[in-house]
């Protein structure tokens, strides 16, 4: 039976110097922490959560083999463990954030154009609702039953759009972070790093 192959954070762990993979693992717990916020807004999304950074980090050791794994810097692979469990960060979203962004224009736009948009998968939610200006409003005043379940599959989408925009506004902004990495590699990751994983990489 061949053996099991390292995964990337056996390999980092094997390479870093204590310091940095203690820093390593208090990100990797303030991460794990924040991303189960995303199944508790949207339970119907798909997984967002820290099993999703592993599967991630997973396939990459398997296009990236560990012998050329190794060759990587502790800081080449800090930064990739790190952008595995930073990049969905921004689909980690508040109750606050869900109730004012139901009033947000780019929001209101959205449901809009779902609703005009012939065979969109979200249609049928879409349609529940009627657009008034600066706000949306539940067409049947009959029927509650369901009102939450189509908001949340709006603002999943709403978010979701814009995830990329907020998980690097988030890594940069989070004092947590901040304080765990002296490294400025992380904090400079812009927006196109968290849209496209390649350069991350790179």
């Amino acid at each position: 039976m061949p053996a099991k192959s390292m995964t990337i954070e056996e390999i980092f762990k094997e390479n870093a110097d204590g310091q940095l993979f203690g820093k390593w693992t208090q990100l990797k717990a303030h991460f794990t922490e924040e991303l189960t916020a995303v199944p508790q807004q949207f339970p119907h999304y798909s997984k967002h959560d820290a099993s999703h950074s592993e599967a991630i980090l997973a396939a990459i050791a398997k296009i990236v083999a560990p012998k050329y794994l190794k060759k990587f810097t502790s800081s080449d692979l800090f930064l990739l463990l790190a952008a595995a469990y930073g990049h969905d960060i921004g689909m980690a979203v508040t109750a606050d954030e869900m109730d004012s962004a139901l009033s947000d224009p780019k929001f209101l736009v959205l449901v809009r154009t779902i609703q005009r948009s012939k065979g969109h998968p979200l249609k049928e939610y879409a349609d529940h609702f009627e657009i008034q200006p600066g706000k949306w409003e539940w067409k049947s005043t009959q029927v509650t039953v369901g009102y939450g379940e189509d908001s949340t599959y709006l603002l999943a989408e709403h978010f979701r759009r814009q995830h990329h925009q907020r998980s690097a506004k988030h890594i940069k902004g989070d004092p947590k972070v901040r304080r765990t990495i002296s490294d400025e590699a992380l904090l400079e990751v812009g927006e196109d790093e968290w849209k496209n994983f390649v350069p991350v990489v790179e």
